[in-house]
Formats: structure tokens, sequence, C-alpha cells
């Protein structure tokens, strides 16, 4: 049983920080389609859960998802680390970083299709802040806050273009994020896949693993007769 906060997150988000986006009632919730294919229930919550979500649509379960899978097919499962960190480590001001804004989204969803093609949508980033770089007229780094819950921010989108990585740039935008996190006195938190390479990289950073988490994919079909 969950007993923290983050332990399910989407859920929980939904509730608290996120609710005026919220769409459902009783015990589960989702994003809007155009915003995440996120989704979240507490317990015993399917049958509130299936008329969020269209015949042929895909949702996204982090920690908690349905027990009882009739209306539901799993397409993919697999496990997230989530970590947290207390302390940020200090970065220099850069001028290469900047916050992003509206007029920036179709090269934020430029970027993130290489990396998060059906994660970050075109209006993701009204969920939080994001920050990135540019060379030239293209983004080639970002980072920003996609989940918000009492206390914490969730660290997302983390991404380089293919031909510029191995130059710290992704270590520089998760710095400026995650200083602006705990300046607000809040802890960042993130979620990666175990094989995620960028896990070195979250370490070096000071994020530390809280827990293991399962995430679902799963398309909605119609009812058994």
């Amino acid at each position: 049983m969950a007993t923290h906060i983050l332990d399910n997150p989407m859920y929980n988000a939904l509730l608290t920080e996120h609710a005026p986006v919220a769409i459902g009632g009783g015990r589960a919730r989702r994003f809007p389609a155009q915003i995440a294919p996120f989704g979240g229930l507490e317990l015993s919550g399917e049958a509130d859960l299936l008329s969020l979500f269209q015949v042929g649509e895909r949702a996204v379960f982090v920690g908690s998802f349905p027990l009882d899978q009739a209306g539901w097919k799993v397409a993919k499962e697999f496990e997230v680390i989530q970590m947290t960190l207390e302390d940020a480590r200090s970065v220099s001001e850069l001028s290469d970083i900047q916050l992003l804004t509206e007029s920036d989204v179709p090269a934020m969803l430029k970027l993130t299709s290489l990396v998060y093609p059906s994660y970050f949508r075109r209006e993701t980033a009204k969920l939080g802040e994001y920050c990135g770089i540019y060379a030239g007229d293209e983004l080639i780094a970002m980072s920003g806050i996609r989940m918000k819950l009492p206390g914490y921010e969730e660290v997302s989108a983390i991404c380089t273009h293919l031909d510029h990585r191995g130059r710290g740039l992704g270590s520089m935008v998760t710095k400026f994020m995650t200083q602006r996190i705990i300046q607000r006195g809040n802890t960042p938190f993130l979620h990666t896949e175990s094989d995620n390479p960028a896990q070195a990289m979250y370490q070096k950073l000071g994020f530390k693993p809280r827990a293991h988490l399962p995430v679902k994919v799963m398309e909605r079909t119609t009812l058994p007769n």
C-alpha cells in the first residue's frame, strides 16, 4: 500500500497541485490528452477510471494501475527508479541557458520527439517552467518541471540533441532547474528507467534512489461481453 505521496505520483499530483487541469472524480484522475498521457487512481478506482479514456486511447500509469484490467490491455510494462535530491550542486551563471516560453514550444516538441515522442505534448510545458540551450535557431538541450506535488517538483524532459551530446549540456540544464526548485523550498525528484545511462549523471548531481515504481502503458478496450 502506498504510504508516501511520491508512491502514487500521478494521482496525487492530480489531486493537489494539478487539480485545476485534472479530469475525473471519485477515485481516478487523468491529465488532458494534449498535456500528458498519464492517469492515476487509488485503490478500487477502476470503475471511475474507465470512463476517462476513450476506446483505443493509451494511458500511462506510474506506481498505481488498474488491478482489475477488464476494459484494458497492457501494451508495455517496465520499472522506473524514482530519485530525489536534497541539496543541489551549485552552478555558475550560464548565459546560454534561458527560460523557455510558449514561443519555444515548436522547438521543444522537435527536440523531445527524438527522446520522448509520446510523453511531451503540445501543452505539456503549461505544467511548469522549462529551460533550454540554443545553437543558433535550434534548441539543443532542455529540461523542465512536469509534475508538482506539495513540497516536490519533478524534473522532466531532460534531453540533448544527438549531435551535441558529450558536452555536459544535460547536466547544465538539470542543475539549473534543480536550483530553482530548491530555492522555492521544494525537493526535486525525477524518474528514470533502470537501464538509462543518464543515471550516473543524476547521481553525480546528488540525486539518490528513493523507490522503484512499476509503469504500465495500457490501451483502453471495449468491455468483455
